[in-house]
């Protein structure tokens, strides 16, 4: 019985590992150019990612209902304040403004944040997500650099990249 609970408890850790370690998007790679994001802020403001060409965007998916993305917020707002220079870009995938809204009020968010409130859409679709959080620096050319996979992981990539800049 005991070899049975630790072999169950060895099998349910390599899947949760693998999980951690999965590759977070099946479209976009490093060196790729960003596809368009366009959508709306909670005032209805329009907000196209292409419109930061020049700039470093970090852009970030995330939703509200997501403990991982909720996580990562101290992380990101951390990136923001220590690079300037960059542009935060977020991405809700909640399926109500509400929810949204509610969260943008709670974590007090200090930039771009944008949503349809559709859940999982055609705009997380072109970046082919498969998780969120799923983080994006894309160079001032539009070129996708880095794919976080953590919070440690996406806070080594940007101070990596911006200091070589």
């Amino acid at each position: 019985m005991k070899r049975l609970i630790i072999f169950a408890w060895t099998i349910a850790f390599s899947f949760a590992m693998s999980a951690q370690t999965k590759q977070f998007t099946d479209s976009i790679v490093v060196g790729d150019v960003a596809p368009e994001v366009i959508s709306k802020d909670t005032l209805g403001v329009e907000y196209k990612l292409s419109d930061y060409r020049g700039h470093w965007v970090l852009l970030d998916f995330w939703a509200s209902w997501c403990g991982d993305c909720r996580r990562e917020i101290p992380t990101v707002k951390a990136i923001a304040k220590e690079h300037p220079e960059l542009v935060v870009y977020g991405y809700s995938l909640d399926r109500t403004a509400e929810a949204w809204k509610n969260a943008l009020r709670k974590y007090e968010f200090s930039w771009i944040n944008v949503s349809d409130a559709k859940g999982w859409n055609l705009h997380a679709s072109p970046f082919g997500i498969r998780w969120i959080p799923t983080t994006f620096l894309i160079d001032p050319s539009g070129v996708v650099r880095a794919v976080a996979l953590n919070e440690t992981d996406l806070k080594a990539q940007v101070d990596s990249l911006l200091k070589n800049k």
